[in-house]
């Protein structure tokens, strides 16, 4: 099950909609990633990642990215790519990807409003910060924000 934050700027009107995790068809979007990783869609590097270490893992959780140049926020899959470690379960969840496996890379988001790079923002920095994100447009606090439980 994921979690999302629904937060709305009062001065301006911008919403945020701020999803984590996964859902119950983790399977079939973690086929679909390795899939496009292999074809190419996810660029290079994923490609060669995969093609060089077959047992690699892909993180296709949810997670939340802001621009660093115009502040934009958008819900992203995370898509950092990892090996595993030493006796490490043939199956590992999503949850337990930094448990068991290594960080190899993180993929570089780019955002969509100025094409600039993102930064990823976890959940629990999300949460720990709520109360004090500012709208990228007016540059005021949020409202309060609502949650979201999905699968």
């Amino acid at each position: 099950m994921g979690v999302g934050y629904d937060l709305h700027c009062d001065n301006c009107g911008y919403k945020l909609e701020a999803y984590f995790g996964v859902g119950m068809f983790f399977s079939q979007t973690y086929e679909e990633t390795l899939t496009k990783a292999r074809e190419g869609k996810l660029g290079r590097r994923a490609k060669k990642f995969l093609r060089e270490h077959p047992d690699g893992a892909i993180d296709c959780s949810l997670i939340l990215a802001q621009c660093i140049y115009c502040g934009q926020y958008e819900t992203v899959s995370d898509l950092t790519m990892y090996l595993p470690k030493k006796n490490a379960p043939a199956d590992i969840l999503p949850w337990e990807l930094r448990k068991y496996c290594k960080a190899f890379a993180a993929y570089p988001h780019t955002c969509k409003h100025c094409g600039g790079d993102m930064k990823l923002i976890s959940e629990r920095t999300f949460v720990r910060r709520m109360s004090n994100l500012k709208c990228p447009k007016c540059h005021r606090k949020f409202d309060e924000p609502g949650i979201i439980m999905w699968d």
